[in-house]
């Protein structure tokens, strides 16, 4: 059980919430959605009571936890487009061999694979299938 009342949030002065209240029974899963800064991650910071005003109850059952998933990741070093690229195990091999290989033969044979495999085209489809998922360009270099 989550009961919060009189819960009040401004911003610059100007009131985003203000004597709010809501309830959600024991026993209830519920999820929060919202596009980009509609302030999903300020609610639930003021369900944690880390902002807001003074006033605010925010009650649970005794014993009860809430559990929050962080938004942000930790920043690795790895492009995000590189990670997906590499999970083609055989397109990646082609493609990291392609750099080194020497032989006339063996060249040959790798572009005619990657070819084959429309390797040629995989970051541009790579990039669309991210973008389509609500990446943004910059996020996948």
């Amino acid at each position: 059980m989550l009961e919060i009342t009189d819960l009040t949030y401004r911003i610059g002065g100007r009131p985003l919430l203000e004597n709010a209240s809501a309830f959600i029974a024991e026993g209830w899963k519920v999820g929060l959605v919202g596009k980009n800064g509609s302030g999903k991650t300020t609610l639930l910071r003021l369900i944690r009571e880390e902002a807001g005003e003074q006033g605010a109850s925010v009650r649970t059952r005794r014993g009860a936890r809430l559990g929050f998933v962080a938004q942000e990741i930790p920043p690795v070093a790895e492009a995000l487009l590189d990670v997906v690229l590499a999970a083609d195990t055989e397109l990646f091999a082609l493609n990291t061999e392609a750099e080194t290989a020497t032989d006339p033969q063996r060249i040959a044979d790798i572009h005619l694979r990657l070819a084959e495999l429309d390797g040629y085209s995989a970051e541009a489809r790579a990039s669309a299938i991210l973008v389509g998922l609500g990446f943004e360009q910059g996020d996948l270099r």
